[in-house]
């Protein structure tokens, strides 16, 4: 990695820490280079304006969230479907400052904003792809009525993208990851067959059993 690389590398970090750490309307291109200990000039060298920023930081994230997904299928073959929503997470934790500012930062920046919703309507249709593989796993129930699952993929990623910035609108300072992923286990659970209720809840399996 060059050392313009380099740079350019901590400037990202830099900026995505304080942005987690102070909100995104809060911090100006001299907090970050502040922080760095670099000077102004040097951050816009590489990073002209906030919006060739907030485009990188955006297109890192989605990355990120890319590179953990590519195991879903996996994941579900192996009876580990609820590790999926966790990696997920865990990767948008890190930026949970675009999560928290979500409303301003799609106003201020309308490519990101397009670039959002694609990837969101993207998603919705891998989660039901992922549900209906389930299906043929005998894990979920047959479809009962035409395009339950779409509602219930995109119930699960309103979940995923939302989660933090309730967290915030409620005052919470905890991301509280593992509340995330209680609500997408019970958002699920009716769906489930038997046999998918041994898999994933065992002890509610032997429950019935007896």
């Amino acid at each position: 990695m060059s050392k313009a690389q380099q740079t350019k590398k901590r400037i990202l970090e830099g900026a995505i820490a304080l942005y987690n750490e102070r909100g995104f309307t809060n911090v100006k291109v001299r907090d970050i280079a502040e922080y760095l200990q670099i000077s102004p000039g040097n951050i816009t060298y590489h990073f002209p304006n906030n919006r060739e920023l907030m485009n990188t930081i955006y297109d890192h994230m989605i990355a990120s969230i890319k590179a953990v997904s590519v195991s879903d299928q996996i994941l579900i073959s192996q009876g580990k479907g609820m590790e999926a929503p966790r990696h997920f997470l865990v990767q948008v934790s890190k930026y949970r400052f675009f999560y928290k500012d979500i409303v301003t930062i799609i106003q201020m920046y309308p490519q990101i904003a397009l670039k959002h919703q694609k990837m969101v309507n993207r998603q919705i249709e891998i989660i039901e792809s992922l549900l209906f593989i389930s299906v043929g796993k005998g894990y979920f129930r047959q479809e009962e009525i035409e395009g339950m699952y779409k509602t219930l993929a995109e119930a699960i990623t309103n979940t995923l993208h939302f989660w933090l910035t309730r967290q915030a609108t409620k005052g919470k300072e905890d991301d509280d990851l593992e509340g995330a992923l209680d609500h997408i286990s019970k958002l699920i659970y009716p769906y489930y067959t038997e046999k998918g209720l041994e898999v994933y809840f065992p002890e509610v399996a032997a429950a019935l059993q007896r």
